[in-house]
């Protein structure tokens, strides 16, 4: 019975220390599965942060470029009409009515686009914005200038030409120093109406 009984025991110990050995096992699988997982889940909010702020570079980017597209457009196209209307009464020597009403109506569009354009460019690129802003007062002025001399027509148009001959000097001048600032690719016509490449040229 002693060696039964003791046979017994021997037998519970061993099932005992395997079934610990078994269950220790078992609790550093799961651990380690936990651990797994908890560091899956970082490394998947990592992926999904860096994901998202890729994104919002991305979209700042894509803001940034229709920004300053539309700012080029719009300076360049009414630096271009006040190129226009003043090369006209220039060369014609006179002042056209349909002309200036063109040109009226281009500028009210023209300006808003402009303004606007360059708020949004406040937001997304102050350096840019710094840069294009003088430029953009230029415009202003020069539009100033180019309404006084289309009023001045209705009552002397010969002086109003003249005025018109130093305004086509100035809006060539702008129009050139706004293509410097958006990268100087553009090629325009000169005073001798010749192709001038305005690259590698600087600010003036």
């Amino acid at each position: 019975m002693l060696a039964l009984f003791t046979g017994v025991i021997a037998g519970l110990t061993s099932y005992l220390t395997s079934y610990s050995k078994v269950k220790a096992e078992v609790r550093a699988a799961t651990e380690d599965l936990r651990q797994t997982i908890q560091n899956l889940a970082k490394t998947t909010r990592a992926v999904e942060i860096e994901k998202a702020r890729v994104a919002s570079d991305a979209a700042l980017a894509s803001d940034w470029r229709k920004s300053v597209y539309a700012l080029a457009v719009s300076a360049q196209s009414l630096a271009h009409s006040m190129c226009w209307l003043s090369w006209d009464a220039k060369n014609r020597g006179t002042v056209r009515p349909d002309m200036s009403k063109l040109y009226d109506t281009e500028a009210h569009k023209l300006l808003p686009e402009m303004f606007g354009q360059l708020a949004v460019l406040w937001l997304l690129d102050k350096e840019l914005h710094a840069r294009a802003y003088p430029y953009a007062s230029k415009l202003t002025a020069l539009d100033a200038r180019f309404g006084e001399a289309i009023i001045l027509a209705e009552r002397n148009e010969a002086e109003a030409v003249q005025v018109f001959r130093e305004l086509h000097a100035d809006s060539y001048k702008v129009q050139m120093e706004i293509d410097t600032l958006f990268g100087g690719k553009l090629q325009l016509l000169g005073p001798t109406n010749s192709a001038q490449s305005l690259v590698g040229k600087s600010d003036a």
